[in-house]
């Protein structure tokens, strides 16, 4: 899998292994494209699928650093999105599936991801995303919520 990007301004790519909840199984996609912002009355559009829903707030948590994100929904490996992260201007990519966030950098070797967390909250979902514009940013990270 390879990502050229266009002239639009460049967006981290948010890999989610989600299916629309709310459509019959011959009509699930194998890949959505979701450009930059949502609505907010249009949010809850994608669904009740959790995968989808943790990919939004991880694109919401990019938007808030200031960069543009990009939901692709399909069946992704962890190789494929390592591979996007080499060749995305960027340099990060976000692979969502069961539950689970992982965040790739170029800059690292091997498919050795920067980030893994599982059973994350919401507000969780969204501060790896915003670690994950930090990244490009050059920022100290946000700690996750701790939970008692």
């Amino acid at each position: 899998m390879e990502y050229k990007e266009s002239a639009a301004p460049p967006k981290i790519h948010i890999f989610c292994t989600g299916i629309r909840a709310n459509l019959p199984p011959a009509e699930c996609f194998s890949e959505i494209r979701i450009e930059e912002k949502i609505e907010s009355d249009s949010r809850s559009a994608l669904g009740g699928d959790a995968e989808i829903r943790l990919a939004e707030e991880v694109g919401y948590g990019i938007e808030e650093e200031g960069l543009s994100y990009q939901i692709e929904i399909g069946s992704y490996e962890r190789e494929a999105v390592w591979d996007a992260s080499r060749s995305s201007e960027l340099g990060v990519s976000i692979l969502v599936k069961a539950g689970e966030i992982t965040v790739y950098c170029r800059q690292l070797k091997g498919m050795s991801p920067l980030f893994q967390h599982e059973s994350l909250t919401l507000v969780d979902a969204r501060i790896v995303g915003k670690n994950a514009a930090r990244i490009v940013k050059n920022k100290p990270f946000s700690e996750l919520v701790q939970r008692i």
